[in-house]
């Protein structure tokens, strides 16, 4: 078997191909089959290439690759290279010599199986010349402690297997010791190294510890010293005696110092001293180490020591001669200008790039050009400034696009490649280099572009439908359908007939493979009229749009244009929720059920304030009446309002039951076995990630997500959960959709209607413009100043007022008469037996929070309510407010106005009494600024009157309809009005008012019942609900 040491590989290849050779190996790509007297060897990159290597007597004696050869370069290619590097790895270097006792069989040098010598130390010492002259390296022997003075006499020795004296009381004798392995090797070696000296007629007469290890013999040597711990280093010139011997498979730190010397150029070699060139070898030993050098290097170090020769540690150069001098020292170590002058003498690389295309391979010829100087990659030079780093990036450039370095050119030799080159590498490739093509490869990259023509045609016979019908001009239809497979199956090209490469990966072909894949069809199938739903289509016609396929969008056009502007009566609204919405209200609900209809979501974006609240809640209601198969509605929004939207739902919907999804673990899942019984489910962002894998699973008619910019960051859990629920019909609401970037809107639209704007990557390519005008007819946006005319500004405050002592003495006692045993278990006969009591009692508790003097006789104390009032009432006056004050009670109107005449305040007076012409005229002299105050009775003011002269609603006491005091409200927040309104309530803390405005927004419905006959019947009060009102005790 023959083994090829590294020096013989570099001579044979070359260090550019070593190099390459080396990491193909490193790789695995290289695979060996040994014969006799010949191997096999194939080396595999994007092509397979076979290589023949030929020996005899552990001899090389010729060498072939299948690669193509190129020119005339007489190196064997990087695939040899490869294959000799492979050998000269797995093989070892024979030894000829005999066993170094003489008796192969008999006695061993080294351990045995079943060994009973004992082994020795031995150390070796490699010493490094003193002076440049003594070019020879030198090794001696230490055997357990003691140095072999006449080494020759022992080598000679171990030779024939003869007893050795090494000193006075040490000897060796191959029956009693023997060497370990890395020992024995090292010693053989050196009996090599002796012989061969011996054959060439060197005398040995002096007595002497070293002998001399030639450069012939240093490359099998240096392979042993290295891999063994028991060498050192020694040295008579200096301080490094027994030193470890280290090797590094590089050049030493080498620097160079410039500075101006008169005319000339002075250059210190910094590190000169410690530096030993030992280029026989390919060694440099510098301050207690040896370094490696590769045939290259050995090359430029000797240039540099016949610069500074006999150690000198500075030269003096011209001008002239520092050009090359620099480029020279500039590939061996640091160069610190301090003159500033070489920054000035480089001569800029120009590369040229020859690509030709024979026998459907490319090839690629590279040129570097430095001046009037031009030079092949791997040609040698030592004395031009040559561009290492760019020179390499375009060598690289070109074996990452798949060319094949062959040791003078490239080669690419496969389809794919050849493709992904010319449209993706070629276009790079022109701007680091002056790239020159034949027609051959131009005519490769063909001009046509697939193209398609899309027309959409809205469908008539099936609702929210359209058809897309695709043209393709130029080209064949059996070819366009080839073209179409091709995009199916991902494949980013196609060969067409002459043979030229059509690129599959333009934007316009991305945007019909998204289409591809979001339909089963075949090509020929596609080539026919294709129906989407208005979801699908819409999704998908944008995106014709933005690259100019869309031949004809007017269909488009026209159903969205049904959707911003829907037809009242095609969009009716629950007639129950419908009187109470305003004019821009109901058509928000319509456009909302415009939408749904569609089979789209959208996002309700009016100003806070408009009441988005209410339109979600009566969109809600009419489809769910609309529903053949019950299903749940589910709110979600933050837990800050979950119990707001609960109260809207009971305030605007009374008739649907609603619960929240909140509590511990186990209150939610006790809650959970109700589920189907609820028509309205509300649920906190904070609890839909904790039962987000149950809510998932749920059958829901309309999701409505309030607040909707929580989720608008898409790297969040909350929009990872809220984006794994499904529903018939989502909509988003929010007064902010785009708070800080325009990927805020996205955010958004990717949870209600995804297939809008993509995914977030194609998002990114939109411009605004796109965005805007594709998620306009799906976001309803109205601000105040566009609909004031409709909702003038309005601010709600509640004043909950304590009791006094002796009104809670008073209260507590009336209340514990209302405690009667009878009233703990109430039917629908309790109620209508004793309806007028159960009033009457209420109507009292009421009358205590207003005032007990209302009808407790000689009650000469402080009602705390009237108090406040009047505190009120002086605070607005300052302040230029105009008042209008509602109370059920008109004896409580009149105690108010009677403090008031004595506070010297006037006021008008209103309440059922006062003559329809008298009210005409009281309400035009206070709208004309006529008196600030007026005090009107809740149930005589709530119709007929326009008061926009008043900017301040107090409302005294609750009354049970809360419709009543909403209408009261409208007096002063109507139409006309062209001030800001505040509206107080004010409640008597912890008593029957307090609890009757918190069930008025749970059961709006529940005191009509008791005071509307023909209604009680249809509906039974709970215990809870009479407890809530009639137990509504003081702490």
């Amino acid at each position: 078997m023959v083994w090829v040491p590294k020096q013989e590989i570099k001579e044979r290849c070359g260090e550019l191909s070593y190099k390459y050779g080396e990491r193909l190996w490193k790789k695995g790509n290289v695979q060996l089959t040994f014969l006799e007297q010949q191997l096999i060897g194939t080396v595999r990159t994007t092509d397979d290439f076979h290589i023949t290597v030929t020996y005899r007597n552990n001899k090389i004696e010729s060498t072939a690759c299948s690669c193509p050869k190129l020119g005339s370069y007489t190196l064997d290619c990087q695939h040899i290279a490869a294959v000799l590097i492979g050998i000269h790895e797995t093989g070892e270097p024979e030894a000829a010599t005999p066993s170094l006792t003489g008796k192969p069989d008999k006695e061993f040098r080294q351990r045995g199986y079943f060994e009973t010598r004992q082994a020795i130390p031995v150390h070796f010492y490699l010493r490094i010349p003193a002076e440049p002259e003594r070019a020879a390296l030198q090794m001696a022997v230490q055997i357990d402690g003691k140095i072999v003075h006449d080494i020759i006499a022992f080598l000679e020795a171990l030779k024939s297997g003869r007893h050795f004296s090494i000193a006075d009381n040490l000897s060796f004798d191959a029956s009693k010791f023997y060497f370990e392995d890395d020992c024995n090797q090292i010693l053989e070696q050196l009996i090599h190294i002796y012989e061969d000296q011996q054959m060439i007629g060197k005398l040995f007469e002096d007595k002497t510890s070293w002998v001399s290890v030639p450069a012939s013999a240093w490359d099998r040597m240096e392979k042993l010293l290295s891999a063994s711990p028991l060498v050192s280093l020694y040295m008579e010139a200096n301080d490094y005696h027994k030193q470890p011997l280290h090797f590094y498979d590089a050049l030493p730190p080498l620097s160079f110092r410039v500075y101006q010397s008169d005319a000339d150029y002075s250059i210190a070699f910094r590190e000169r001293k410690a530096t030993f060139f030992l280029l026989a070898y390919q060694l440099i030993y510098q301050s207690g180490s040896l370094y490696l050098l590769t045939e290259e290097e050995k090359q430029l170090i000797t240039l540099c020591e016949q610069l500074w020769q006999k150690q000198t540690q500075t030269i003096v150069v011209s001008r002239e001669q520092m050009v090359s001098i620099s480029a020279l020292l500039e590939r061996i170590g640091e160069v610190e200008d301090r003159t500033g002058m070489l920054k000035h003498l480089n001569t800029p690389l120009k590369a040229g790039v020859y690509i030709d295309r024979v026998h459907n391979r490319l090839l690629a010829g590279v040129e570097f050009q430095y001046g009037d100087k031009k030079i092949t990659p791997f040609e040698k030079t030592s004395l031009i400034r040559r561009d290492k780093e760019k020179e390499a990036e375009i060598i690289a450039f070109l074996e990452r696009s798949g060319f094949a370095n062959t040791g003078g050119s490239f080669i690419l030799q496969n389809e794919q490649l050849e493709y992904d080159f010319l449209y993706h590498h070629l276009p790079v490739l022109y701007k680091m280099a002056d790239v020159f093509v034949t027609n051959a490869v131009r005519n490769q990259i063909s001009k046509k572009r697939f193209q398609p023509i899309v027309r959409v045609k809205h469908k008539r016979d099936r609702t929210n439908w359209l058809s897309f019908a695709f043209q393709v001009k130029g080209f064949w239809e059996q070819e366009v359908r080839q073209i179409l497979e091709a995009i199916e199956e991902k494949r980013p090209y196609y060969r067409l007939k002459d043979g030229s490469f059509l690129t599959l990966e333009t934007e316009e072909v991305k945007e019909l493979e998204k289409y591809l894949l979001s339909v089963s069809m075949t090509p020929s199938e596609i080539l026919e009229e294709i129906e989407l739903s208005l979801k699908e289509g819409l999704s998908f016609a944008h995106r014709m749009e933005d690259n100019g396929y869309l031949a004809d969008g007017a269909a488009v056009k026209e159903m969205i244009h049904a959707i911003q502007v829907p037809a009242k009566e095609k969009y009716p609204i629950a007639k129950e929720i419908k009187p109470i919405l305003k004019p821009y209200q109901q058509d928000g609900v319509r456009w909302m059920l415009a939408v749904a209809e569609s089979g789209l979501g959208g996002v309700l974006a009016d100003e806070m304030g408009l009441g988005k609240t209410v339109q979600a809640i009566a969109f809600c209601i009419t489809k769910f009446q609309q529903q053949k198969k019950k299903a749940s509605i589910l709110i979600v929004c933050p837990t800050s309002l979950s119990h707001q939207w609960k109260q809207e739902w009971e305030l605007f919907a009374p008739a649907f039951s609603v619960d929240i999804l909140e509590g511990t673990v186990k209150e939610r899942n006790q809650q959970k076995k109700a589920f189907k019984e609820q028509d309205v489910w509300i649920v906190s962002y904070g609890v839909l990630k904790n039962e987000i894998d149950w809510l998932k699973k749920a059958a829901f008619q309309t999701i409505i997500f309030d607040e909707a910019q929580t989720f608008k960051n898409p790297a969040t859990q909350v929009f990872r959960t809220v984006k794994k629920l499904t529903a018939d019909y989502q909509f988003a609401l929010t007064g902010t959709p785009l708070e800080n970037k325009v990927e805020d809107v996205w955010a958004i639209f990717h949870v209600i209607f995804p297939e809008l704007l993509g995914g977030l990557k194609d998002f990114s390519w939109l411009t605004n413009d796109q965005v805007l005008r594709r998620v306009h007819p799906f976001m309803l946006r109205r601000e105040k100043k566009d609909v004031l005319q409709d909702l003038p500004a309005k601010t709600e405050y509640i004043e909950r007022v304590p009791l006094t002592e002796e009104q809670k003495q008073i209260y507590i006692s009336y209340l514990s008469k209302l405690r009667h045993p009878k009233f703990k278990h109430l039917d629908r006969a309790t109620i209508r037996k004793n309806r007028i009591r159960i009033l009457a009692g209420l109507t009292r508790l009421r009358q205590i929070c207003c005032d007990p003097a209302l009808f407790v006789r000689d009650y000469h104390g402080e009602s705390a309510k009237l108090k406040r009032l009047m505190e009120i009432v002086k605070d607005a006056k300052r302040s230029g407010k105009r008042l209008l004050i509602f109370s059920q009670f008109t004896q409580m109107l009149q105690r108010i106005g009677d403090l008031l005449r004595a506070e010297e305040i006037s006021y008008f007076y209103l309440d059922g009494q006062t003559p329809a012409e008298e009210r005409i005229q009281l309400c035009r002299a206070f709208n004309q600024g006529k008196n600030d105050i007026c005090l009107i009775s809740l149930k005589a003011g709530g119709t007929g009157l326009n008061l926009v002269g008043a900017d301040t609603v107090i409302l005294y006491d609750t009354w049970w309809n809360p419709a009543v005091e909403d209408q009261a409200i409208d007096r002063a927040h109507r139409i006309g009005q062209t001030d800001d309104v505040t509206v107080i309530r004010m409640l008597a803390e912890g008593t029957i008012e307090d609890k009757m405005f918190e069930l008025q927004q749970k059961k709006r419905n529940l005191i009509e019942q008791m005071v509307q006959t023909k209604d009680l019947w249809n509906n039974q009060l709970t215990d809870e609900d009479v407890e809530k009102l009639l137990l509504g005790t003081l702490e």
